[in-house]
């Protein structure tokens, strides 16, 4: 699956700001979309970013988190 432009940036988002949860609407706000928006791009993204070294944990109340478990095949995946 090719991701998206607008998927790209939120990924972008999660990683810079990984060390702590994002609730779906500050992403709306962040990137200019609606929360609904963001959360169908992140079941669009859970699968690839798992199939390639990572994690996205959500956790009811606090947001969504970007976990890296393998760093040289999430890098790898980046550089696609």
């Amino acid at each position: 699956m090719i991701m998206k432009q607008k998927e790209k940036l939120l990924l972008r988002y999660l990683i810079d700001h990984r060390k702590e949860y994002v609730t779906s609407q500050r992403l709306a706000s962040e990137l200019l979309l609606s929360d609904r928006t963001i959360r169908n791009y992140l079941q669009r993204i859970k699968e690839l970013v798992e199939e390639n070294g990572g994690k996205i944990i959500a956790k009811p109340g606090y947001g969504y988190q970007l976990h890296i478990l393998q760093r040289l095949t999430f890098d790898l995946f980046l550089s696609r």
